[in-house]
């Protein structure tokens, strides 16, 4: 994230973020510096981090404060119907924590 982006976060007190982040290896190893950096700027805040499951572990030891909400989505990218207002709902209550709340701030990597 870069500075400029972070200000204009600055002065507010969010409670959650959710990064989104798919993708290689190396997308999300170039993520880190990113979520290191807004944990820094608010570490009272939850930052969850929805990942593909296979790419997990990297950030496990990466030792960031966050919480990770592994998905397969190698299912549903190679699934005919992909796109599909109809299937995505099923795919994802399949897939990701019940119990997921809204965050304050949602940020693409």
């Amino acid at each position: 994230m870069t500075k400029s982006k972070m200000g204009v976060l600055k002065g507010t007190k969010p409670k959650r973020f959710l990064v989104v982040k798919f993708g290689s290896l190396g997308d999300i190893v170039h993520c880190l510096p990113s979520v290191k950096q807004l944990r820094n700027a608010f570490p009272d805040a939850e930052i969850d981090w929805l990942i593909e499951r296979k790419n997990k572990m990297v950030v496990e030891l990466s030792r960031l404060d966050v919480r990770l909400i592994p998905i397969d989505t190698y299912h549903w990218r190679n699934s005919p119907g992909i796109g599909s207002a109809k299937e995505s709902p099923s795919w994802f209550g399949r897939s990701a924590p019940t119990a997921m709340i809204a965050p304050s701030i949602s940020k693409g990597f």
